[in-house]
């Protein structure tokens, strides 16, 4: 099964020629040329790795990793011609996985993409902790996402986190504190 990838750029030219080298390594390449609508991609479709742009109108890519990190801890690339140490240093403090600027070459980015990939999967394949199974009820930790007999549930990022808290706690009760 491939890896599926969100790149988001501004740049259409750019996003043509890095989807194009990705989907000949062997990647489901997904693109999108702002931050709205990487969102609703990201919602939709759980990419397993994103590579952003900082530089872009509207939603900048500061604000997507922002908000991508509150949705999950998919992992994510900055790809961005900024190069100075404090974008880079505050790149990583909205937790990002790796930090490359630009001019770059493509065989460093699916090389790094690769690595990424590589420690963020479960040795093993799926653990019995990225799925939790309650009757017809299952939680998939690893993908986001909440099923009904198999069916995707479309839920807001606050329902899906307190559901995934009940399922990680099946029969307990939790205090409104903790949840």
């Amino acid at each position: 099964m491939k890896e599926s990838l969100l790149v988001v750029d501004d740049d259409r030219t750019l996003l043509r020629f890095i989807k194009e080298y990705l989907e000949r390594e062997g990647f489901e390449v997904m693109v999108a040329s702002g931050g709205e609508k990487a969102l609703r991609l990201f919602y939709q479709q759980r990419p397993e790795l994103v590579v952003v742009d900082i530089m872009m109108p509207g939603m900048d890519g500061w604000e997507l990793c922002a908000r991508l990190r509150e949705l999950s801890d998919t992992p994510v690339v900055m790809l961005t011609a900024k190069t100075s140490e404090n974008d880079k240093l505050r790149g990583f403090r909205l937790g990002v996985d790796d930090y490359i600027t630009k001019p770059f070459s493509m065989a460093e980015l699916v090389a790094r993409i690769r690595a990424i990939l590589a420690r963020s999967a479960s040795p093993g394949g799926e653990s019995d902790l990225d799925r939790y199974q309650i009757g017809e009820l299952a939680v998939d930790v690893r993908k986001r996402q909440v099923l009904i007999k198999n069916d995707v549930l479309d839920l807001t990022p606050t329902e899906y986190r307190l559901i995934e808290v009940l399922a990680r706690r099946p029969g307990e009760a939790i205090s409104q504190d903790e949840i």
